[in-house]
């Protein structure tokens, strides 16, 4: 499901069903990172690196909704819109596997 969604992105079909489907999917990857933390230091950090994964995927969210529903003049503003919203998707996508990856840098400390 999550290569299906990512693809759906990558070929422009955003609704709001799908943005908020892989925002969860991901906020929840990283919080299930986060929680294998035993250690109360590394499990701090981890816990800081997921909310703050999950605060900028909030935000996300709202400026992808935006920029794909603001009134459009014509076919070409369209796509570009579209476009911006790809490109906000893989900012995004590279921030959280990013998050996911510093969690397990902690997590090898953790063992």
């Amino acid at each position: 499901m999550a290569a299906v969604d990512h693809e759906a992105m990558l070929r422009q079909r955003v609704d709001p069903e799908l943005l908020n489907r892989i925002v969860k999917r991901r906020v929840a990857e990283v919080w299930g990172e986060a929680r294998r933390l035993t250690d109360p230091i590394l499990a701090d950090t981890a816990k800081a690196v997921a909310q703050e994964a999950e605060t900028r995927s909030k935000q996300f969210v709202i400026d992808a909704l935006a920029a794909w529903h603001l009134r459009v003049q014509d076919a070409q503003e369209a796509e570009e819109r579209r476009y911006e919203v790809v490109r906000m998707y893989l900012r995004w996508s590279d921030h959280m596997d990013g998050s996911v990856e510093r969690i397990r840098r902690y997590a090898r400390r953790d063992e």
